[in-house]
C-alpha cells in the first residue's frame, strides 16, 4: 500500500500525520492565548464604526437651522482651541446620518499618543465635546488587536502570530482527515455522543469550515504587517501598480502652510462635480506631506471611522495651493491589484453591509473557540491521565501483577466503548 493510499484509508498509522499531531498541538498550546485574544477583539472591532459613534457626543438641536454648513477653516481652529497641545489630523464633514463635523486629533508623540475625536456644531463650528478613543473600551480592544498592548513590537509579533495560525490551520487539514470509511463524520456533529467526543468533533468540524477564513485573517494580517514584501511576492505573478504620494517641498523661509482647507474643498468640487467631500486631512504628519480631500460617490457609505477605500483623493500644496494628482479608487487592474484591495475588507468585513459585519463577528468568534476546544481536547488526552498517575499510590510488588490485569482489563473497556461510538456514528 503505497503512502497516500495509506493516508486516505489509515491515516492515524502514518508517520508524518503523527508528526504534524505534535506540531500542531504544540503550536496551537503555545498560541492559544494570543488566538483568543486575536478572536474577541476582532468580532468587536467589526462594529469599530458604530462604536465610535456611540461614543462621540452629539448635538440636541441645530440653533440656526440654515442649512448652511460652517467653514472647515473654523471647525479647526475651533478645535485647536479646545486643546491647544492636540494636532488635528483630519476632519470628516457632516453627511448623511452623520450631523455634525467629526474632528480626529493626536495628542503626544510616537506611539504613546492618544487619538482624540471632537465633533462640531454643523451651522456654528463650535465644539460640541470629545473623547479619547484611544482610552476608550473600543481603544483598548483595538490596542489588543493591532498592538498586542506591546506597540511596534506587538505589531511585529501580530504578524509572527498570523504566521502561526496559518501552520495550524495546513496541520490542522491533515489532521481533520479521518479516513475513507469514516469520512461523514467529518463535516458534523454527533450531539448523541460522551462530551469527550463532542469536544472533539466540534474542533475538527470547526476549524474544517472556518478554513478559508483563517487563512485570509492571517495572510491579510502578514500584508499588513510587511506590505512591501508581499507586494514583492504578488509581483512576481501579477503585477501592482502602487501609487506615490506626492511628497511636498517646504519653503526655504521656513513659512508656514497658507492654503485654508475651504479652498482646497472648492478646487476639489470643481475638479469631481459629481462626487461629495467626505473628509480632510491635514499635512500634520510633517512639513513635506500635502493636505488630501477625501470624495465619494452621492451613493457610498463611509462611516467616520472608516477608511475611505471607495473616495477619490486629491492632493494639494498646502503652501502654494497647486494640486499635486488625483488618485481615483481603481477599477480593474491586474488580479494582484484587485487581490490586495480587497485585504482590509476582507479582514474586518466592513465593505458590504450589516449582515456581513454579523456573519464576520460570529465567525471571528470561531478562533476562541478553537483554542478552548484544543485546550480540553489535551487535558482529556494527556494531562488529566498524567495527574491521575502521579495521585496513584505506589502498588506493593505483590499487588503489582493485579493491578496490571485490572489496568488490561480498564483499557479494552475503554477500546470497546470508542468501537461502539464508532459503529454507532458509522450506521
Amino acid at each position: 500500500m503505497t503512502f497516500l493510499e495509506r493516508f486516505i484509508r489509515r491515516p492515524q498509522q502514518v508517520w508524518l500525520r503523527r508528526l504534524l499531531f505534535q506540531v500542531h498541538l504544540w503550536l496551537g498550546l503555545i498560541a492559544a492565548l494570543y488566538v483568543i485574544a486575536i478572536g474577541v477583539t476582532g468580532s468587536i472591532l467589526v462594529f469599530k464604526t458604530e462604536a465610535v459613534a456611540s461614543l462621540l457626543p452629539r448635538m440636541r438641536e441645530p440653533t440656526g437651522n440654515t442649512g448652511r454648513l460652517a467653514p472647515v477653516g473654523a471647525v479647526i481652529r475651533n478645535a485647536k482651541a479646545h486643546n491647544p497641545q492636540d494636532r488635528v489630523v483630519l476632519v470628516h464633514l457632516p453627511r448623511g446620518d452623520r450631523k455634525e463635523y467629526e474632528v480626529v486629533a493626536l495628542r503626544g508623540v510616537g506611539m504613546r499618543s492618544s487619538k482624540i475625536m471632537l465633533t462640531a456644531h454643523p451651522e456654528t463650528g463650535e465644539i460640541i465635546g470629545g473623547v479619547n478613543l484611544t482610552r476608550s473600551w473600543i481603544g483598548w480592544a483595538h490596542n489588543i488587536h493591532i498592538f498586542l498592548l506591546a506597540g511596534r513590537g506587538g505589531f511585529i509579533a501580530n504578524g509572527v502570530g498570523a504566521v502561526v495560525v496559518l501552520l495550524l490551520a495546513a496541520t490542522g487539514l491533515v489532521l481533520w482527515w479521518p479516513g475513507i470509511n469514516n469520512w461523514r463524520r467529518a463535516f458534523k456533529i454527533d450531539f448523541g455522543l460522551r462530551w469527550r467526543r463532542i469536544v472533539f468533533d466540534s474542533h475538527n468540524v470547526i476549524g474544517f469550515y472556518t478554513l478559508g477564513l483563517l487563512v485570509i485573517w492571517s495572510v491579510s494580517t502578514v500584508y499588513f504587517v510587511w506590505p512591501e514584501k508581499v507586494v514583492t511576492v504578488v509581483n512576481a505573478f501579477s503585477r501592482v501598480s502602487e501609487f506615490e504620494a506626492p511628497v511636498v517641498k517646504p519653503p526655504a523661509d521656513g513659512a508656514s502652510a497658507r492654503f485654508d482647507p475651504d479652498s482646497a474643498i472648492r478646487a476639489a468640487r470643481a475638479l469631481v462635480p459629481n462626487a461629495q467631500v467626505i473628509s480632510v486631512m491635514l499635512p500634520a504628519r510633517g512639513p513635506s506631506s500635502p493636505l488630501v480631500v477625501h470624495m465619494a460617490p452621492p451613493g457610498a457609505q463611509v462611516g467616520s471611522s472608516d477608511a475611505p477605500h471607495n473616495a477619490t483623493e486629491i492632493y494639494f500644496d498646502p503652501y502654494t495651493g497647486k494640486q499635486l494628482a488625483i488618485r481615483a479608487p481603481e477599477q480593474g487592474g491586474t488580479l494582484g491589484a484587485r487581490v490586495l484591495r480587497l485585504m482590509e475588507p476582507l479582514h474586518f468585513g466592513n465593505r458590504w453591509g450589516l449582515a456581513v459585519k454579523v456573519l464576520w463577528a460570529v465567525l471571528g468568534l470561531s478562533l476562541p473557540a478553537l483554542a478552548v476546544t484544543g485546550a480540553i481536547m489535551y487535558w482529556n488526552r494527556s494531562l488529566r491521565r498524567h495527574l491521575k498517575r502521579k495521585e496513584r499510590p505506589a502498588a506493593p510488588p505483590q499487588h503489582q501483577g493485579l493491578r496490571r490485569t485490572q489496568n488490561d482489563a480498564a483499557g479494552k473497556e475503554k477500546q470497546a466503548e470508542e468501537e461502539a461510538d464508532l459503529h454507532h456514528r458509522v450506521r
